[in-house]
């Protein structure tokens, strides 16, 4: 359903998915993704912080914390782009995003 925008079903899924197995990260990080399409960044953030607490190491979530909070003017960024790097320090995608941090 999210590749053809579909996102209501998708959250739907999902939320199905997370009732079986409330621990399943990866629900949390396409959650975050439909709500990041729909323009729901509080929600989207919601649901990565989610994700990573799950999973201290998910740098998907991690990446995508550092970017939503950097363009919506957070100091957060600058954190979980530091966390992000702690794990893998050469993440390409999140290049970009550190010379305009730090």
């Amino acid at each position: 359903y999210y590749y053809i925008g579909n996102y209501d079903s998708s959250l739907k899924n999902l939320e199905e998915s997370i009732k079986i197995n409330p621990k399943n990260e990866e629900a949390y990080f396409f959650k975050g993704q439909v709500y990041e399409m729909k323009k729901d960044y509080k929600e989207a953030i919601k649901n990565y912080k989610i994700s990573v607490e799950l999973n201290k190491n998910n740098i998907f979530s991690l990446y995508k914390l550092t970017k939503l909070n950097y363009f919506l003017g957070s100091d957060d960024a600058l954190e979980y782009l530091k966390r992000l790097f702690a794990i893998e320090d050469k993440f390409y995608l999140a290049s970009f995003l550190k010379s305009k941090i730090t």
